[in-house]
């Protein structure tokens, strides 16, 4: 059953192929590693649970079970997702709240349907491995070495860390069981650790039991309820001509910065809040940083007003593409607390301001009229 190999790669980080550098290198552990895939491959059905911490805080504890026929449940303290034959569905115990959609399709692979019609899962409980290099054991080990971990006899294989070099990634393996224990990954200051438990290959099921329906007293999720949240933080965001707070951060790259030093030398400044795990606020930054090129020492100035994030990892996003606006270091544990100054409760949060250091405008998301800003403020653009 090759589609479980590739769903258990979205998990842990393995594929199956037919020889693989880790094969080509490793001798007598590959055939280690090789009994796993094949049990993993032959069965038609794996179940398990889950446990994932970050800097030692557990952020999920779920259980899963997939089946070779494309339905399978992720059930955590806090969501169930279940795929059963006719439809997807979600269940927020603690709202009492469910959604549901449309079966995607016998045509796409259980793990694409994974990947595509959990999305809000994966993001929910995997925040910093989202955007990571491929989970791939095509990469040459760095080591393999027998070792102890959590209280199990594993095999520890070291693949290089693409997202962070200087941090670390490993793989375990259980060594009597043949089966995956989980990884570990340090990458810019944080360690993630996932732990899994209680797996069981083919376990006694029929695809009726994924059929689920909402508890009697249950009602639907209320997407109008985060579109009011949305209009509110809108809504509170500081008003056109109320002065801009001045702030002193660290700079990227080093040194200090001030609104003050740079509004007074500017016609226009946009300070735009953002963080690296924010998927909205890196998809604006291309934009914004070609507006901050054309018009930089013309009276025009884009600044990152980046939310605690290590410099090595603004390192990696600078040098991949190549961008060129400043960025402000908001320290949340040791600096001023900048965010709540500016109102910032979703990110991206953008403010345009004025040579006289008052708010021309705010935006929650991209500022979608700042173009027409700029040619009224007297710049010109092609």
């Amino acid at each position: 059953m090759r589609f479980m190999i590739s769903l258990i790669a979205s998990l842990i980080g393995m594929t199956a192929c037919a020889q693989s550098p880790l094969e080509e290198t490793v001798g007598e552990d590959a055939a280690r590693i090789a009994a796993i895939q094949q049990r993993l491959d032959a069965a038609g059905a794996i179940a398990g649970r889950m446990r994932m911490y970050v800097d030692d805080e557990l952020v999920t504890d779920a259980r899963f079970v997939f089946t070779d026929q494309n339905v399978f449940s992720v059930v955590s303290a806090d969501q169930e997702v279940r795929q059963s034959a006719e439809a997807m569905w979600w269940y927020y115990p603690g709202e009492h709240q469910y959604r549901k959609t449309a079966r995607l399709g016998p045509d796409r692979p259980v793990w694409l349907k994974f990947l595509g019609g959990m999305q809000p899962f994966v993001k929910a409980t995997m925040p910093f491995l989202f955007r990571n290099a491929p989970y791939s054991l095509e990469q040459t080990p760095k080591s393999i070495e027998p070792v102890r971990w959590s209280g199990h006899d594993a095999l520890r294989v070291e693949v290089p860390n693409e997202r962070d070099p200087q941090g670390y990634w490993y793989w375990y393996l259980d060594m009597s069981g043949r089966l995956p224990l989980g990884w570990e990954q340090s990458s810019f200051d944080k360690v993630v650790r996932v732990l899994y438990s209680d797996i069981v290959l083919d376990p006694p099921l029929q695809v009726a039991q994924f059929d689920w329906t909402p508890p009697a007293d249950a009602v639907a999720y209320d997407n109008d309820s985060y579109q009011q949240q949305v209009n509110e933080v809108r809504a509170g965001l500081l008003a056109p001509g109320v002065p801009a707070p001045d702030f002193t951060l660290a700079r990227y790259g080093g040194g200090e910065m001030s609104l003050a030093q740079r509004f007074q030398r500017n016609k226009l400044t946009l300070l735009t809040f953002w963080f690296y795990n924010c998927a909205s606020c890196l998809d604006e930054l291309p934009y914004l940083n070609e507006l901050h090129q054309k018009l930089d020492g013309k009276g025009f100035e884009v600044i990152g007003m980046n939310y605690n994030d290590p410099p090595r990892l603004i390192d990696k996003l600078y040098d991949e593409n190549g961008y060129s606006m400043p960025v402000a270091m908001i320290d949340p544990k040791n600096g001023p607390d900048v965010p709540g100054a500016y109102k910032v409760v979703m990110y991206p949060t953008n403010y345009l301001v004025d040579s006289r250091g008052q708010v021309v405008k705010g935006w929650l998301g991209p500022p979608e009229d700042l173009e027409q800003l700029l040619r009224d403020g007297g710049f010109e653009l092609q």
